[in-house]
């Protein structure tokens, strides 16, 4: 002991001798914060050796040390305020932020306290509170940040606040009086921060004093603490301020911030999200690529999981395994039970299901009361959306060190795999609700039975049906997800041949709904294959229906119409053979869709009606609601538009009953449109909206991307086109964030159609093209065509004409050979137009009857009225021949009847003036 003391006087021996000073004297600023970390080192040398007795010779220590003090303190090195910087990376923080310093600025003596697990953000946010603006005006240098978690005890925190204020006192014990004193003379804000290790249980009693003494005082008083229980005896000034991790564009602006400037890509954004975005595993992960490729790190994770993070921050390790330790040493079993349990759900349990576990695990008990240790010792918290969750981190590493026992695992798996087979159902709302909610804790429990190679083949079997129906699920709501059934993919092939198939087509089918035709047909044509060697019916009906699906992306209208005919045969035969009708209803149905398709309306109407009538002897009532739905738009295209809106009305009735808020959604717009197309454009608003409200409540974004584009339709016709571009743009981000190409261009040819009435010629046709390109990469031949019609326009209205006419030329070669008649129809009424205006009247005259016989063909009278209007012009200016003028205005006006009131007006009056001349 005694040679401990002469290492300790010969340690401080410069500086009694006084050598620094002149030192001090030049180098303020950098020897302040040595001298600062000397003091604090004595101060809490004599505070261990009074405690533990291990220092003989306290009191000629004590001289020792305050005797150094009073040296610094002659050489005039005066306390400053360390400087409080704001955070370099402060991101999705900001409502917190302006919430605190709202309440510092109307509230004196505010008292606040900011909770959450470990690395949430805690501590960024109050030093971004005390260098905010207002804070330094309010408090200028009073403004104080102290470290809890580098003292050992309350007297250490009380010797480390009074470090911060420049106290400098002879005896311990009068330390707490003079932070008093400082606190009550000055207007000071001061952040305690982890508070966590001062409030444990055997310190609680101190802590509690230590705190009521510091609110007693002037001082604003910030505490953030881990965990979600706050010191109840202190009066707070507003609720506790909670943090949970941040969200996912939160998440990709820090990772840009760490990795200077790169964007994030899909497997950034994989890598967040199984972190669920905790900003110090985003800052982590992020840092890392700046080593490694992205791509790496993911396969990293894949093999390692949370340790890819923790061999990185030895500190972070450090406190997840102090906690846990910790809890385990406390805990019940039934605590340690709901860790393992809840640590192989990503997505954690919504608050109001968490008594579900007790049905799942009798001998559990009550789960709530596992469950609150995990709360108080900041394992587990409550999100803003209800749900129980374990924080990322923490969850990853339970995941694989602390796993639920087999019975366990058994009753969590009972529950999600009934959920996941859902995924086949009929889609109403509340199952579309339920499965949304829970997709990322089934396709866990999935993957997690996958990879276990010790499961049973029944267990692997339903594995794999789990999978492929929650495959089928991503793909009705368009989520690209392919991961999980490629792992079940590769799973079924050691189960048989024809569970391979139908893996593969449940690929294929997810693949064609993210648009990735050429990928999915190499599957459907291989379980095709099998289905056909196997002679399984069923399985050989489907894919050819899907084949044919496929054509139809291709534009292959002829052959999709024989795999659908040669699948609606397959499941006659699979009927007729003791099997379910409601393949053959299903198929009916897209019958009548390629029907549609190919403007063979009556034949359309006649698949729908066989279809109904299925489907009513089904009592399968989402399957009558889709057979309706498919006859109002076989009304719609024919411009019955009171027939059409009754099917449409009907239909949503039927989607009503089975509470399914798309197939409602989805007829409103349609019934948009029927009002659209009558130019009763506040109706039609109303329906989109209406529509609109419906898509967000079920978060379905693709629904609410495509009404952007019909209610920028709408504002387009009432000639509102700053505010149609807003919603072409909102449209637009929409589908690109849900990687919908198709309507991608829809929302950029709205865009180009309002470039084309501001007279923004070459910018319409540039935006045009590029609509054109991604109609191309979605394999829609109309939409293209339909873009190429556009730019001809501008050019015919612009004069030039004979770039117009190699623009129609392209538009209707592009019809023709993807056998689209309607748009052949409307393209043949502009190079009538065109052929007129070039003096070429016998041209146009046969290209205007073209188009009318493929209008009346279709049943589209407003085409029909336009190609008569325009022969009525023709042979009336043009051909002076007034007799069949007179003829094809008649007919016009015959047309109009069916059209708008609008059109019916504006073809009378013309025919009024030719009587005139």
């Amino acid at each position: 002991m005694k040679r401990q003391h002469k290492q300790k006087k010969s340690w401080i021996a410069p500086f009694l001798a006084g050598s620094l000073t002149d030192e001090i004297n030049k180098c303020d600023g950098l020897v302040f914060n040595i001298i600062e970390k000397y003091k604090m080192s004595l101060m809490f040398s004599i505070r261990c050796h009074q405690y533990t007795g291990s220092l003989r010779d306290s009191k000629a220590e004590q001289t020792l040390v305050f005797h150094f003090i009073h040296i610094i303190e002659r050489l005039k090195v005066h306390h400053r305020t360390p400087e409080l910087l704001f955070p370099h990376a402060f991101f999705g923080r900001d409502q917190e932020l302006q919430k605190i310093i709202q309440t510092i600025a109307k509230e004196p003596h505010t008292k606040i306290v900011i909770l959450g697990p470990a690395g949430i953000g805690k501590t960024t946010l109050a030093r971004a509170v005390l260098s905010s603006e207002l804070v330094v005006q309010k408090f200028e240098t009073e403004r104080y940040l102290v470290a809890c978690d580098a003292c050992s005890s309350i007297d250490a925190l009380i010797a480390g606040v009074a470090q911060a204020f420049g106290i400098i006192e002879r005896t311990a014990s009068s330390l707490m009086s003079r932070v008093i004193f400082h606190l009550t003379q000055k207007q000071s804000i001061i952040c305690l921060d982890g508070f966590e290790k001062m409030w444990s249980k055997d310190s609680q009693p101190q802590a509690s004093q230590f705190l009521e003494m510091m609110v007693s005082t002037k001082a604003t008083l910030l505490l953030t603490l881990r965990g979600s229980e706050r010191p109840v005896h202190i009066n707070w000034t507003i609720l506790p301020v909670q943090l949970y991790s941040i969200d996912s564009s939160a998440a990709q602006e820090l990772w840009k911030f760490v990795t200077m400037g790169k964007e994030c890509d899909d497997t950034a954004k994989k890598l967040m999200q199984t972190v669920d975005y905790h900003p110090q595993a985003v800052t982590i992960l992020a840092s890392l690529t700046n080593i490694q490729p992205v791509e790496s790190l993911w396969r990293q994770w894949q093999k390692k999981g949370v340790t890819t993070i923790l061999d990185y921050d030895e500190n972070l390790m450090l406190s997840i395994n102090l906690s846990l330790a910790t809890l385990e040493k406390k805990a019940k079993p039934e605590t340690m039970r709901m860790l393992s349990i809840m640590s192989i759900l990503p997505d954690g349990m919504r608050s109001s299901h968490i008594d579900v576990l007790q049905g799942l695990f009798p001998s559990l008990g009550s789960p709530w009361e596992g469950l609150v240790p995990l709360f108080q010792c900041g394992l587990m918290y409550e999100s803003a959306e209800k749900q129980i969750k374990i924080v990322g981190i923490t969850r990853e590493f339970c995941s694989r060190n602390y796993s639920p026992s087999q019975a366990d695992f058994l009753g969590i798996w009972k529950y999600y795999f009934s959920l996941a087979v859902k995924g086949f159902q009929p889609m109403n709302n509340l199952t579309y609700i339920e499965l949304k909610s829970e997709l990322r804790n089934i396709e866990a429990i999935l993957v997690r039975c996958l990879e276990n190679s010790e499961a049973t083949s029944e267990l692997a079997e339903q594995a794999v049906e789990g999978a492929r129906a929650l495959t089928h699920f991503y793909a009705y709501i368009g989520l690209d997800s392919p991961s999980l059934i490629d792992f079940a993919t590769e799973k079924a092939k050691a189960i048989s041949e024809v569970q391979y198939a139908y893996c593969l087509w449940i690929s294929a089918n997810l693949d064609l709904a993210m648009s990735r035709v050429a990928e999915a047909e190499k599957k459907c044509i291989e379980a095709l294959e099998i289905h056909e060697k196997k002679r399984d019916i069923f399985g050989e009906a489907s894919d050819l229906c899907q084949y044919g699906e496929i054509h139809v992306r291709n534009d292959e209208i002829s052959k999709a119409l024989e795999c659908f005919q040669r699948s609606k045969a397959l499941y006659k035969l699979y009927a007729d053979n003791g099997g379910s009708c409601q393949g053959l209803a299903n198929i009916l149905t897209h019958l009548g869709n390629i029907y549609k398709k190919k403007n063979q309306l009556h034949e359309a109407s006649l698949a729908y009606l066989e279809a109904l009538d299925h489907h009513t002897r089904l009592q399968d009532d989402l399957g009558q609601a889709n057979a309706l739905k498919g006859l109002g738009n076989v009304f719609l295209k024919s411009h019955s538009y009171d027939q059409a809106k009754a099917k449409f009305e009907e239909a949503i009735s039927l989607y009503k009953n089975e509470n399914d808020f798309v197939g409602q959604a989805n007829c409103l717009t349609y019934l948009g449109e029927v009002y659209l197309q009558q130019n009763r454009l506040l109706e039609a608003e109303t329906n989109f909206k209406y529509a609109l409200t419906l898509y967000e409540q079920i978060n379905d974004r693709l629904g609410e991307a495509n009404t952007f584009n019909y209610v920028g339709n709408v504002l387009y016709k009432k000639a509102e086109y700053q505010h149609a571009e807003r919603y072409f743009s909102r449209a637009l981000a929409l589908h690109k964030n849900v990687k919908n190409t198709r309507g991608e261009a829809e929302s950029i040819k709205g865009i180009a159609r309002i470039l084309t009435k501001s007279n923004k010629k070459n910018t319409a046709i540039e935006k045009f093209l590029e609509a054109k390109e991604l109609y191309a990469k979605a394999h829609d031949a109309p939409g293209q065509g339909s873009c190429l019609g556009n730019i001809g326009r501008i050019c015919y209205v612009n004069e030039e004409l004979q770039r117009a006419k190699e623009y129609f030329d392209q538009s209707y070669l592009i019809y023709l050979e993807s056998e689209n008649s309607h748009g052949q129809a409307n393209i043949l009424s502009d190079i009538a137009d065109l052929k007129r205006k070039l003096n070429d009247y016998e041209g146009a005259e046969q290209d205007y009857w073209k188009a009318w016989h493929l209008h009346k063909a279709a049943e589209d009278y407003l085409g029909q009225c336009n190609d008569l209007r325009g022969l009525g012009v023709l042979y009336h200016k043009h051909m002076k021949n007034i007799i069949e003028a007179e003829k094809a205005y008649k007919k016009a006006i015959k047309a109009a009847q069916f059209c708008n009131i609008k059109m019916l007006e504006k073809v009378q009056t013309e025919f009024d003036m030719l009587k005139k001349h």
